[in-house]
């Protein structure tokens, strides 16, 4: 449909100022998601024979388009589903869909909407935008368009330093869920999490593009600078430029990294975690029993060395231990404090087995550490440990280190794979970091050389990828990221067998449960629910009791009820762990069916009672019984549809049109799910049986799977 550039601002220009969270996916842009998402869109959709448009239509559709999906941080949240879509498809989907539901057609400022029975109303703009909302009122106020997103500052200044031509974005309000997290935390009993912090940050923005040379991404986050300033957390406070890089070779270099003021960082994650009194006690323990073991005091002898530059750096040493390397500038004063740590920790080291030496390298002595393996392999630990005359900690793995420590004045630059992608490191930045899939893909070929299998699966999943690299800068309240991956995107037609092998290895061994057809002491063969109850017995559906019955001519409660269903059907909803619609219905995991309860509530399949009670451990009526699998069904309201009237399809004699369970009952019986006691007769106020419940629970999704 060759959509506008000016398309990817319709989250701007409806959806509210006050938003928490906006996800877009646009399919016209390059991307490396276009197959597996249009074959998961079209598996999903006419597998379960849920097609609205004829499949070509739809394959169009799903791969050139803008989706937006956004929704605000409520207990009960709003959501707005953002979709282009052609007239004559928006005709076609709008006759399906006014099969499936009740739709009513209003006009609003100028525009169309259509609203069905569960108030899901949706709105086609300009001939082009398909505009999807939770709710009739919220879609009219997204339609004035008054206060959009576009008059957010915050979300203009983070969505600034996206990456163009992206084919995903995201943008989360972090404050919206400060509260919310505070109040689950709270609820579960569990701290660790200064939710000061995320009411601090204001607004953040991710994208990522496909490059000709891979993949670039973006990350911005904007800050309350003063609420930053009161926890010392302004994101400039870590600024610098990179040094310690000139010290180290890039040669054979898989990962470089370099950062500043480590110990304060230390400090702000504690802040962050707001660890508990029995939490600093446990820090506070360790320390001790390291002091014990090697004599260094953590606070007084290591921490005071990370006020300033840190870099490590992992080499492919050639060996079965690569090289990796630790370089503190701790300054010309310190260098006291470094040499007598690390001589505490080569005594100790000597204690553990390690042999001891010395080892000069560009003119500092090191202590030069072996460590031997004796089972087998005779693979050699090498640590080596020195302090320079310029204040530089040294601790490195590398059996080379002779080669690669102070080789040039350029350090890894000197690489070419290196100096290509990160270009200059003469930025004032806030982190900086390197890694080469190449020279990692070369160290796991050593590491396992003896294994074909495992280093054919590797070598694909590794070939497509060369180097990953990113680049962090700050203001006060201002940081932003980019990262840049140089990457074969056509090598990715290789992963699906290895990744299909690897599904087929988890699914045998973790997923899908098969449980035998378990035989109850109280349901013979032969009975007429022995069918119903065996089948949902071997899939683990329903288990009976623990000396072996089943005892089918038992009622079943309300909870049990709508659990059987919920588990039956695999039905979920994503809710908070607070989230309590009835009063005598505790919150998640607190009863065994407060889950499946409360998820049934928030999918609007179970109401309760007017006194704000669901009653579960009440028997279930069958009247009850019927409603809730009608609130379930995809199926059973469909008879609304039909041109004969409902009444006149009334067989049961003890139910009338002005009972609240007349259709449930009505569409039950002439879709097959119910017979009646006898075939005028129904019994709505009669308690349902564990038997009959078991063969409306199979009935049911047969009928859904047709």
């Amino acid at each position: 449909m060759a959509l506008a550039a000016s398309h990817d601002n319709f989250a701007e220009k409806f959806i509210p100022a006050d938003i928490a969270v906006v996800y877009q996916l646009n399919t016209e842009e390059a991307n490396p998601l276009e197959e597996s998402l249009t074959w998961a869109f079209m598996a999903e959709i006419y597998g379960a024979d849920t097609a609205i448009l004829p499949e070509a239509d739809m394959e169009a559709l799903i791969n050139d388009n803008i989706f937006t999906f956004a929704m605000t941080a409520a207990e009960d949240p709003d959501f707005y589903i953002g979709l282009y879509v052609k007239p004559d498809d928006f005709d076609t989907i709008l006759t399906e869909l006014k099969t499936q539901y009740v739709i009513k057609e209003i006009e609003y400022r100028g525009y169309d909407m259509y609203i069905n029975e569960y108030d899901t109303a949706f709105a086609y703009i300009d001939d082009e935008l398909l505009l999807i909302c939770n709710g009739s009122e919220k879609l009219k106020t997204a339609l004035y368009g008054q206060n959009s997103l576009a008059s957010n500052a915050d979300y203009k200044e983070v969505s600034a330093k996206d990456v163009t031509n992206s084919f995903f974005k995201m943008y989360i309000n972090p404050s919206f869920f400060a509260t919310e997290m505070g109040e689950e935390l709270a609820l579960s009993g569990m701290t660790g999490l200064n939710t000061n912090i995320l009411s601090a940050m204001k607004a953040e923005s991710i994208a990522v593009t496909q490059t000709d040379e891979g993949f670039e991404g973006s990350a911005t986050v904007k800050g309350d600078e003063q609420k930053l300033l009161a926890l010392n957390l302004l994101f400039n406070k870590y600024n610098f430029t990179p040094e310690l890089y000139k010290l180290i070779s890039g040669e054979d270099l898989i990962v470089y990294g370099e950062t500043m003021n480590l110990k304060s960082k230390i400090d702000d994650l504690f802040t962050t975690l707001e660890l508990t009194e029995e939490d600093i006690a446990s820090i506070n323990e360790l320390k001790a029993e390291f002091k014990t073991e090697t004599e260094i005091d953590i606070d007084t002898e290591i921490l005071p060395l990370l006020s300033q530059r840190t870099m490590l750096t992992v080499h492919n040493s050639g060996v079965m231990i690569p090289g990796i390397t630790v370089i503190v500038e701790t300054g010309t004063g310190n260098t006291n404090i470094a040499k007598g740590m690390i001589a505490k920790m080569a005594a100790y080291m000597e204690t553990q087995g390690f042999d001891s030496g010395t080892l000069q390298i560009a003119g500092t002595d090191f202590f030069d550490m072996k460590l031997t393996n004796t089972e087998g392999t005779g693979e050699i630990l090498y640590v080596r440990m020195g302090v320079t005359s310029d204040g530089y900690l040294v601790i490195s793995t590398a059996p080379n280190l002779i080669d690669i420590f102070r080789k040039d004045a350029e350090g890894i630059m000197a690489d070419s794979s290196v100096s290509g992608a990160l270009k200059t490191l003469s930025e004032n930045l806030s982190g900086v970091s390197f890694f080469s899939s190449d020279n990692l893909q070369d160290y796991l070929n050593i590491l396992f050389k003896e294994d074909d299998e495992m280093l054919e699966n590797i070598n694909i999943i590794l070939d497509p990828w060369h180097e990953i690299f990113s680049k962090e800068y700050a203001e006060t309240d201002l940081t932003w990221g980019s990262i840049k991956a140089i990457v074969d995107t056509a090598g990715f037609e290789k992963y699906g067998p290895v990744f299909e092998e690897w599904s087929e290895s988890f699914s045998e061994q973790y997923l899908e449960p098969t449980f035998a057809p378990k035989s109850f002491c109280d349901v013979p063969e032969g009975s007429w629910y022995h069918e119903y109850v065996i089948d949902l017995s071997s899939n683990g559906v329903i288990t009976g009791y623990e000396d072996g019955c089943f005892r089918p001519e038992n009622p079943i409660t309300r909870a049990e009820f709508i659990t059987l269903l919920m588990k039956a059907t695999n039905s979920a909803a994503s809710i908070t762990t607070g989230y309590k619609p009835f009063s005598d219905v505790p919150p998640m995991w607190e009863t065994w069916y407060s889950e499946y309860v409360n998820m049934g509530a928030y999918m609007n399949y179970v109401t309760g009672y007017p006194d704000g009670t669901f009653r579960p451990n009440a028997n279930i009526t069958r009247g009850e019984a019927m409603q809730i699998v009608y609130n379930m069904s995809t199926k059973l309201p469909l008879i609304n549809s039909l041109d004969t009237p409902l009444a006149s399809m009334n067989a049961f004699g003890d139910i009338n049109e002005n009972d609240w369970y007349f259709t449930p009952v009505v569409a039950a019986r002439h879709y097959g799910l119910v017979n009646g006691v006898t075939s005028t007769v129904f019994e709505p106020n009669r308690n349902i049986t564990r038997a009959e419940a078991a063969k409306i629970v199979k009935l049911f999704l047969e009928l859904e799977n047709q």
